[in-house]
């Protein structure tokens, strides 16, 4: 249910989303989450359930608003960020890639986060690991 002159906000924690203002000023949403099983699709913050594949999410949300008679321009929709994503990526929402330019002086290895937030937090690795040295370890005088 909508209150008459509120804009409806799109959901922070969701993934994409679809939203669509009925005649009678009622809000029809379908949201979709990242899941560790894979893409979780609430209807009307009812559970609707567990996609594997993001083309599925997406054409089983479309004929759910079509069996509803649900015509008209949505008020927004986000779902084109499903194309081609897995719900069970190993690089985390936050990467961006560099551009190819910076990359060809940066040397080896995987390319920095750009301006990541929470690089800390996710884990992504440095683009040049610093090595591990054990400070105990003694070389061998010997040559061979």
């Amino acid at each position: 249910m909508t209150i008459p002159g509120i804009v409806p906000q799109p959901d922070p924690a969701a993934f994409a989303e679809l939203c669509y203002v009925l005649p009678d000023k009622r809000l029809w949403w379908a949201k979709v989450y990242k899941g560790s099983d894979g893409w979780e699709v609430k209807i009307n913050n009812q559970r609707a359930g567990t996609f594997k594949r993001s083309k599925a999410v997406i054409k089983w949300i479309y004929s759910r608003a079509k069996e509803k008679d649900i015509t008209g321009e949505p008020e927004f929709d986000t779902l084109y960020k499903l194309k081609g994503r897995t719900a069970q990526s190993v690089v985390p929402d936050c990467y961006r890639p560099m551009p190819a330019e910076t990359l060809a002086f940066e040397g080896r290895g995987l390319p920095e986060c750009v301006a990541c937030p929470y690089r800390s937090q996710c884990g992504e690795p440095s683009a040049q690991p610093q090595p591990k040295v054990d400070k105990d370890s003694t070389e061998p005088e010997e040559v061979f």
